[in-house]
């Protein structure tokens, strides 16, 4: 596995030791259906449904979640990474020797970057989603057996990373 000095993009990326305050658990996922900007309008009805294992998420816990600019919803269990269309659930696991799956199937904190780009860190390091191979690149962070990453923030084209050490 690649280390983060061996990223094939123009990220210069640093992990920092501090890490952030996360969510640790939410039963069940509250979409809203018909909201659709910063704010409902009066008399708009709100709509939300409960997502569960039930409809097809690896968890009920969740760990992060972000929405990319194609509007999926990804979010990250300690059971894999879930991409969410409005209607089923592609879930994304860990599979041993193959190094485009995502680097584990615990999945702490996700990013999309300003270019566009989705970042998953997981227990032994970060993950980067290829969206036309439908695969991932993995980088791993701190020594060699990696660190569990629990966030990601971006500033000025850098990425940072909050790890567990």
């Amino acid at each position: 596995m690649p280390t983060l000095m061996d990223m094939e993009r123009s990220h210069n990326c640093r992990a920092d030791a501090g890490s952030h305050l996360r969510i640790r658990r939410i039963v069940g996922l509250l979409v809203a259906l018909s909201a659709s900007g910063p704010g409902v309008a009066r008399g708009q009805t709100v709509q939300f449904r409960q997502l569960t294992p039930n409809n097809g998420l690896s968890s009920s816990q969740i760990q992060t979640m972000v929405q990319d600019r194609r509007g999926f919803m990804w979010l990250g269990t300690r059971k894999g990474l879930n991409r969410y269309d409005g209607v089923s659930f592609t879930v994304y696991h860990h599979r041993l020797n193959d190094s485009t799956s995502i680097g584990d199937g615990r999945v702490d904190a996700s990013l999309e970057d300003s270019e566009g780009t989705l970042w998953f860190g997981t227990a032994i390091g970060l993950s980067r989603y290829d969206a036309v191979r439908d695969a991932f690149s993995n980088y791993a962070v701190g020594p060699a057996d990696g660190l569990l990453v629990n966030s990601i923030a971006e500033a000025q084209g850098t990425l940072w990373l909050g790890t567990e050490r």
